[in-house]
């Protein structure tokens, strides 16, 4: 499907949902995926100007993940331009997508459609290191993940039973010598944030004191009781369990959901994985463009892209007896771009 047939499926998708629609699919191509970030805040602002203030702005967001205060600024963004915000969801919309998710007035998901968890990770250049295979001596930090600090304390205090004080600060001793204590407080801090962050975010449609209570179950149930970050949360679920408001859409509006979002992952070949070899075939020596996200309006088109040069070398390794194969990547630009030829 070309560009132009992309945008009559979107314009006919805002005249069913009377609504101005704006796509956002950060790709998820193995290799060469992509997270919410806040470089697409500037990409963000460029379509929103071309829209204007509108009584209503859908987003069409397909995300696994990012930085949670791009979300965070990325929907506070939206709401500026719009009375009313929507979140369509053909897929996944998840962590930090479920973080922006979280501002709309009302979401439309498929029967695809799938949320999870805001409970964040951090990366600190104080976190703990593991070794890197087959490199003796190198090593990667690992991140952090904020719910994983906290259910080590409540593994002690629960099923090791251990209510006095000494006791407890042992295990504070014991987490210290494996985690910077420093790396233990910015978990703190952000554990307080992503809280703070959901619910500033909810308020936008659930106003009040009256709410208040609500607005916090919601905050609960999504970053301490669903017990692993890998958790998906369902239509159903999302609709029922979680409370949030999760509308029901006509067959022909899911159907068109579907075929659009449809059109971003051939586009973006999420469903390919990349690797060198399979790139250059038979050839030594190859450049390529590859599309990894897109943010469209009917007015625009931004891609993210990343163009390189794949080379194919041989490389001696000491103790084999023959050369194995190397490839070698130069990256010559990579970033967001207007793009009206996909």
């Amino acid at each position: 499907m070309a560009r132009q047939d992309r945008l009559n499926l979107i314009r006919e998708l805002e005249a069913l949902r009377g609504a101005r629609i704006l796509v956002a699919v950060w790709g998820d191509r193995i290799n060469h995926a992509t997270i919410i970030a806040s470089d697409a805040h500037a990409v963000f602002f460029q379509h929103l100007e071309q829209i204007g203030k509108v009584p209503k702005i859908e987003v069409l967001l397909y995300a696994t993940g990012g930085q949670t205060l791009a979300a965070w600024g990325l929907a506070n963004l939206v709401r500026e331009y719009c009375d009313e915000l929507a979140v369509l969801i053909p897929h996944r919309a998840l962590s930090a997508g479920t973080l922006f998710t979280l501002a709309a007035n009302e979401i439309v998901m498929t029967r695809l459609g799938q949320l999870s968890p805001i409970d964040p990770s951090i990366n600190s250049p104080l976190g703990p290191s593991v070794q890197v295979p087959q490199q003796p001596g190198a090593s990667q930090l690992v991140p952090i993940s904020v719910e994983d600090v906290v259910g080590f304390i409540d593994l002690a205090k629960k099923e090791a039973d251990l209510k006095e004080e000494r006791s407890i600060l042992n295990v504070f001793d014991r987490l210290s010598t494996q985690v910077h204590p420093l790396a233990l407080g910015a978990v703190y801090r952000t554990r307080e944030q992503i809280k703070t962050l959901a619910d500033r975010l909810l308020s936008f449609h659930m106003k009040g004191n009256k709410q208040k209570e609500e607005r916090a179950r919601i905050v609960t149930r999504l970053t301490r009781e669903l017990g692993s970050h890998d958790y998906l949360i369902g239509r159903t679920e999302a609709k029922n369990l979680l409370k949030l408001n999760v509308i029901d859409v006509s067959i022909e509006v899911e159907a068109k959901l579907k075929k659009l979002f449809g059109e971003y992952s051939s586009l973006l070949e999420l469903g390919t994985p990349y690797n060198p070899q399979g790139f250059l075939g038979a050839d030594q020596r190859k450049v390529g463009t590859f599309p990894r996200a897109v943010v469209e309006t009917t007015d625009l088109t931004t891609v993210f892209e990343t163009k390189k040069e794949v080379t194919r070398l041989q490389v001696q390794q000491p103790g084999l007896p023959a050369p194995v194969p190397f490839f070698q990547e130069n990256v010559s630009f990579e970033g967001w771009r207007l793009d009206e030829t996909l």
